[in-house]
């Protein structure tokens, strides 16, 4: 849910398999059991870029997808100070960090 299929589509790739995408397919989503609220899913988004990359990528690479990451968290904080939304705030505080 988290990087996990791009992870293993970029893998299969690698391996030379094919891929295909069925449009009809169907996913029931009951409530939000693994998101835990807002904050998570953004928080696990990072750490999924993050985990991904270093992975199968080089280290400047990373070095890249940190700097954008980091000026993601910053703008997002930034929208929250000047909307006064603790939301933004304090989820991008946290993303901050992580980078």
């Amino acid at each position: 849910m988290y990087m996990e299929e791009v992870d293993l589509l970029y893998r299969a790739k690698k391996l030379g398999l094919n891929t295909f995408f069925y449009p009809k397919s169907q996913i029931i989503h009951l409530g939000s059991a693994s998101s835990n609220g807002k904050t998570f899913p953004i928080l696990q988004v990072y750490k999924g870029f993050l985990f991904f990359y270093k992975k199968h990528y080089s280290k400047f690479e990373l070095f890249i997808l940190r700097l954008i990451l980091k000026l993601k968290a910053i703008i997002a904080y930034l929208i929250g100070k000047i909307k006064g939304n603790r939301y933004l705030i304090e989820t991008y505080e946290e993303a901050f960090k992580l980078v």
